[in-house]
């Protein structure tokens, strides 16, 4: 633990004695830069990749199915918050260390944003798995039972749910850390138990139950009536009931299709989330010593890079995504070339 002893008294340097702070508190290590160096990566490819997926989903209209993209639209937004407000206040708070003038209001900000925001992201999945249950199980009530106008509704139910719990991680409750009482202190051996932690764990376990039960049941459904639908050839529709079944049958396609994204898109929240929920869990123990400080990091690094590889699962099982992202980067390629070239033919005549 020499090193993070070390780390703790460079931190605790403002009145001017540790070594590498110079008086002015700052947390200039060898670990410290190496931490924030990689936040700092993963900030930077939250931000890219979240802002390329929003200008593809509002360019091309046509990705997913309208509830399925307004939900990536949202989930989008809300890690590419989490790349400015969890990664970025992460880093201050590395750099600048503990003791310093506005270093406790902004590890409040940081906590309620990366709390809000982590709830938020758990809470948008599993209102896109809902969606894909009722389009595959209710095919025929589908467009009667889920509209724009509801969709957004439930949208400003979850961002209350999430903004309440991150309002709710200000507050603390028993102490056994004895300094430092900031997430973002990656020095610190123990942390106080917060009230939010307990709303947070139950979100995850919750949405974790309902979209497991919801995709298996998804799977098993549309699968057997994908079998089923083989079989009936278009001759065979010749009523306008043969008809209704067909359009139930091509929404039940269109919802397994999309489901596949969702499904990938949902362990990969989780499998981030798992190593993350264990070490904040073990924060309910005095005793426990599994919460250590790298351990905190790792879990932490783990959980905000999962906002960057919705990208990368887009472009690999969505074919429509792929050809939409080809489309506005030549697109954009092009219309770089022209302005070139206008400039170009401008600067000759």
């Amino acid at each position: 633990m020499a090193t993070t002893e070390g780390y703790t008294n460079v931190t605790l340097s403002a009145g001017g004695g540790a070594g590498g702070g110079g008086g002015s508190g700052l947390n200039i290590t060898a670990l410290s830069i190496t931490q924030a160096t990689l936040l700092g990566i993963c900030s930077l490819m939250i931000v890219i990749s979240n802002t390329f997926i929003l200008v593809i989903l509002y360019k091309v209209k046509n990705c997913f199915e309208d509830m399925q993209q307004f939900a990536f639209k949202a989930l989008a937004v809300t890690d590419f918050l989490t790349g400015i407000f969890c990664c970025g206040l992460t880093i201050i708070a590395i750099i600048y260390g503990a003791g310093q003038p506005f270093s406790s209001v902004m590890c409040a900000i940081r906590g309620a944003a990366c709390t809000g925001l982590t709830n938020l992201s758990a809470l948008l999945i599993a209102c896109a798995c809902f969606d894909r249950f009722v389009a595959v199980i209710f095919p025929l009530r589908y467009f009667n039972l889920v509209t724009m106008k509801r969709a957004r509704i439930v949208l400003l139910v979850v961002c209350t749910i999430a903004a309440s719990n991150g309002a709710l991680s200000l507050l603390r409750g028993r102490t056994v850390a004895k300094n430092n009482l900031c997430l973002s202190d990656f020095s610190s051996e123990r942390l106080a138990f917060r009230p939010s932690l307990v709303t947070s764990l139950l979100i995850f376990s919750t949405t974790l139950l309902l979209t497991s039960i919801s995709n298996i049941k998804v799977m098993l459904v549309a699968s057997g009536q994908s079998k089923r639908s083989a079989n009936v050839a278009p001759s065979d529709i010749t009523n306008e009931s043969d008809t209704t079944q067909k359009n139930a049958i091509q929404t039940r396609r269109g919802s397994l299709k999309a489901l596949r994204v969702l499904i990938v898109t949902t362990i990969a929240f989780f499998i981030a989330i798992f190593p993350w929920s264990i070490v904040s869990g073990s924060q309910f123990s005095q005793k426990t010593s599994i919460a250590t400080p790298m351990a905190r990091y790792v879990s932490s690094l783990l959980l905000m890079s999962n906002s960057w590889v919705n990208a990368l699962i887009f472009a690999t099982f969505n074919k429509r995504f792929r050809k939409a992202a080809k489309r506005v980067v030549f697109r954009a390629q092009l219309d770089g070339e022209s302005t070139i070239l206008e400039h170009t033919l401008t600067s000759d005549a």
